[in-house]
């Protein structure tokens, strides 16, 4: 556990986020591999150029030797910046900073436009993989990668900040839905009636099962169909979404997703 520097805590006490519940940091561990790799290839080159007679050659291996060691330089610095960023979560919302107390961001809940969590999947000769990804809009327009570079456990830290930044955002969702008649969440639209997406529409009556996989959402019908079945990566504010479909006392499988 990481501990919360005093001048972060009391920051948060005054701009009203309350106190501190946990900090996270990026992981560093493909930086520092990074610099073991230039090194090698610093000491390598300058061992090769050392072997060589003609100007030429020497001169390309200087250059070489050269380029790897500032590439090392570079990783150096750039761990060290890693090593002092980090993600402050507090019961009001999020702070984040470098050099461990400069904060560079006061993220509260309801200034979470948008939230995107999914998962991006491949396959391998070791099977499929997968890597979480977590982006945010805020209401200002600017966006955030929180898990890149990924986070030491940033799966907890997304998952805390989509579930409080979903029940801030929930009541103008609602709100929205009765004024407007519809609500969108990128590639799903829902309706007082039902849902909908590019491949289909379904009233509330003839759902039977609301299916969340890693990657897909699939809504499907009483007679077989599957109207609804999309990307998560498609959909920002998914939980909304399933905070929704909750309301309409759907039968749902969430088992992949924690969060809900």
């Amino acid at each position: 556990m990481l501990d919360t520097p005093r001048s972060v805590a009391e920051a948060a006490e005054r701009i009203g986020f309350g106190r501190v519940e946990r900090a996270f940091r990026p992981t560093y561990s493909v930086n520092i591999i990074s610099v073991t790799m230039f090194l090698g290839f610093g000491a390598a080159f300058g061992v090769a150029a050392s072997t060589i007679t003609k100007p030429i050659g020497i001169l390309l291996f200087a250059v070489l030797t050269t380029t790897a060691l500032l590439l090392a330089v570079w990783a150096v610095l750039d761990t060290w910046r890693l090593i002092r960023r980090r993600f402050y979560l507090c019961e009001g919302g999020l702070l984040t900073a470098e050099h461990l107390t400069r904060l560079t961001r006061m993220i509260a809940w309801d200034d979470i436009a948008e939230i995107r969590r999914y998962y991006l999947r491949w396959y391998t000769d070791n099977g499929p993989q997968t890597m979480h990804r977590c982006r945010l809009r805020l209401t200002d327009g600017t966006s955030l990668n929180l898990e890149k570079p990924p986070l030491v456990d940033g799966q907890d830290l997304c998952e805390e900040v989509e579930r409080r930044s979903a029940k801030a955002r929930m009541p103008h969702i609602l709100h929205a839905l009765e004024a407007a008649g519809r609500a969108d969440f990128g590639a799903i639209t829902i309706t007082p009636d039902g849902v909908s997406s590019p491949g289909g529409y379904a009233l509330w009556s003839d759902i039977s099962l609301v299916r969340l996989r890693r990657t897909r959402l699939q809504v499907w019908t009483h007679d077989g169909r599957k109207p609804v079945s999309v990307l998560i990566r498609h959909v920002p504010n998914l939980l909304n979404v399933l905070m929704i479909l909750r309301r309409e006392g759907l039968r749902m499988d969430l088992r992949f997703y924690r969060t809900a």
